[in-house]
């Protein structure tokens, strides 16, 4: 296989490999529809309760021990739990779920970064060949080198912003609450977390954003420009529609918010309407009853100031 083939193939290779996961990460985004919803507690027909057998006249009634689960200890700790209030405690359990999930998904993050640094370094090394091959056109090679920079950046940055959700979902499910001070310092520790990750993602989507719309209008006077703009072969074609995709998976991107802000952006939310409803219980203060008189008769009113 003549050369310049073989680095026509590693540039599409290339092409498919930096786009399309960049594409479909921007048309579909980070799935967060289950944004702290809690999990369905099992019903009577996954329970797996073992029913006890049968009692006869002759044979005393059976008796179980207790389950790990019902001993004092933990009961004494699951009261404690549910002595918090109802608004610390619904916090508590949102936060954990969008820890859980986000942290879940880290894993996913690292080796997409890995390899957009591995396939950066080969378009970068196939770059180098074909400058040095005399039959290779010149476009070639300096459009091997534009996209295997990008790959590299792009996963320098991914491992650089990485948010370690992992742990910080193990930091907050090993903190305890056995009491409103301990519960208090976890909900800090795991907003703070929240936060920090929802930020790293907001970062990392901008750069990301503006790399794909950078590059993909790069492209065209990088490759076409030694052959005095003429599309005259199949593959020039093929450049064109990558780096139209890249640009368009951009824009995209940097219009769509992440699942870590979305998740953020949810528990704010969720904290401005739990305020919100406490001043409305709360806030209502009556100062009087009056009587204001009118024609044919008198007014009454009850004035009230939040």
């Amino acid at each position: 296989m003549p050369f310049a083939s073989l680095a026509r193939l590693v540039a599409a290779l290339v092409i498919l490999m930096g786009i399309l996961p960049a594409a479909a990460r921007a048309q579909t985004g980070e799935r967060g529809s289950d944004l702290g919803a809690p999990r369905p507690a099992p019903g009577p027909e996954t329970s797996h309760a073992v029913p006890p057998p049968p009692s006869t006249p002759d044979l005393p009634a059976p008796r179980y021990e207790a389950p790990p689960s019902l001993r004092p200890a933990d009961e004494a700790l699951a009261g404690t739990q549910r002595q918090l209030p109802r608004a610390l405690a619904t916090r508590l359990r949102v936060l954990g779920t969008n820890l859980q999930i986000l942290g879940s998904r880290n894993r996913q993050r690292r080796v997409d970064g890995v390899l957009s640094v591995l396939s950066g370094g080969v378009s970068v090394g196939f770059g180098v060949w074909a400058r040095r091959d005399e039959t290779t056109e010149r476009g070639l090679a300096r459009y091997l080198f534009l996209w295997g920079s990008a790959g590299l950046v792009r996963g320098v940055v991914s491992l650089a912003l990485d948010p370690r959700a992992q742990e910080a979902w193990a930091g907050f499910r090993s903190m305890p609450s056995r009491d409103l001070g301990e519960a208090q310092e976890r909900l800090l520790f795991g907003e703070e977390a929240l936060e920090r990750i929802a930020r790293r993602a907001r970062i990392g989507r901008f750069l990301d954003s503006a790399l794909n719309v950078a590059v993909g209008a790069a492209v065209l006077p990088v490759y076409l420009a030694p052959k005095d703009f003429n599309i005259d072969q199949p593959f020039d074609y093929f450049v064109i529609i990558g780096s139209a995709i890249s640009v368009i998976s951009g824009i995209v991107t940097l219009a769509t918010p992440s699942d870590a802000e979305r998740r953020w952006r949810s528990y704010r939310e969720l904290v401005r309407l739990e305020e919100r409803a406490a001043e409305t219980a709360h806030g209502l203060r009556l100062e009087g009853l009056g009587v204001a008189p009118r024609p044919g008769g008198a007014k009454r009113g009850l004035r009230a100031r939040g």
